[in-house]
């Protein structure tokens, strides 16, 4: 998006039939200053922005020549781009691409949120150094987000980063706090609010109930997945043989039971047990074991996609949820 501020000064100064040096001094600024302005060659403070709409009668949007629907679209992209790359593990191009985007959109709180939380290292497993020594500007970010955020997903990604800062500084206690303070419990979430809102022989209370019930089996075993991998004593290859009977018995489950939700909780445990093998166990010491887990994961998510076909519900799931290439 180009602004163009420069430009309508200018204009607006000619309509309104004044020189740059009454402009200047209803400003208590230099002519000079409005010379460059509307060459172009610099910008006006922030500060000067109401003052010249006022003196204009125009709203500082029409003052910078600034289309909102193209400036939503252009954000969108860069939050798309960069959401992509992060999921392709570019995590240096996607820094370029939010870097870009509040470069352009400095003001505009999605971005700053996720410049944010690209800095402290994503949402889990954050470095405590990294958090102590970029403080200042988190910080500074978050209470700016406080301040002016009307969004509440956003504005609760701000209070989140501020406990993770006070956990790193050993303050876990604060940390504690926000969470308790701010955050609700597992019951009153919107998803499970939204489905109580309709009546249970309703065909809306049906398509709530299983996106909940596909949601909630990707998040136990997601779960499932870090208790087998992070909380055990076992090495990689009892750990990934675990998960696959698992697979292989939820799998098993799904075809004789008739219960297709069981071969979606099949593929996440398969998915992520050979993911976390496979970048964290030396090159092809894993490969026996995370070719078996591969396998029940395709197996799985064959499954689950047939049964897609017939379930319009299922297949809302996964286009919400999942890359064409992932399930």
């Amino acid at each position: 998006m180009k602004i163009t501020i420069g430009e309508n000064i200018k204009r607006l100064r000619r309509e309104k039939n004044i020189t740059q040096e009454q402009l200047a001094e209803y400003l208590n600024v230099s002519s000079a200053a409005v010379s460059k302005w509307e060459r172009g060659d610099t910008l006006p403070d922030i500060t000067l922005l109401f003052p010249l709409a006022n003196y204009f009668n125009i709203s500082i949007d029409d003052l910078m020549g600034y289309d909102a629907t193209v400036a939503e679209r252009e954000i969108n992209d860069i939050l798309n781009e960069y959401v992509a790359l992060l999921r392709e593990g570019k995590n240096e191009e996607a820094g370029e691409c939010i870097s870009r985007g509040i470069m352009k959109y400095h003001g505009d709180h999605r971005i700053m949120n996720a410049v944010a939380w690209h800095i402290a290292g994503g949402y889990a497993d954050n470095d405590p150094k990294v958090l102590i020594e970029k403080r200042d500007e988190l910080w500074a970010t978050t209470e700016s987000i406080l301040d002016s955020c009307t969004d509440e997903r956003i504005r609760l990604d701000a209070r989140n980063l501020q406990a993770k800062i006070f956990h790193a500084e050993g303050a876990t206690e604060k940390a504690l706090d926000i969470y308790d303070k701010y955050f609700s419990s597992w019951y009153p979430s919107k998803e499970q609010k939204k489905e109580q809102l309709f009546e249970k022989n309703t065909a809306e209370f049906r398509r709530l109930l299983l996106l909940n019930m596909y949601e909630l089996i990707s998040f136990a075993m997601n779960k499932k997945a870090k208790e087998l991998w992070f909380t055990s004593n076992d090495n990689y290859e009892v750990i990934g043989k675990k998960a696959l009977e698992l697979a292989r018995s939820l799998l098993g489950t799904s075809e004789t039971a008739g219960s297709e939700e069981l071969s979606l909780a099949s593929y996440v445990i398969a998915s992520d047990i050979a993911h976390k093998i496979s970048v964290s166990v030396a090159e092809g010491s894993e490969k026996d074991i995370t070719r078996a887990l591969r396998d029940i994961k395709a197996k799985a998510a064959e499954r689950f996609n047939g049964f897609a076909k017939k379930e319009p519900i299922a297949k809302e799931y996964i286009s919400k949820t999942y890359r064409r290439d992932e399930l």
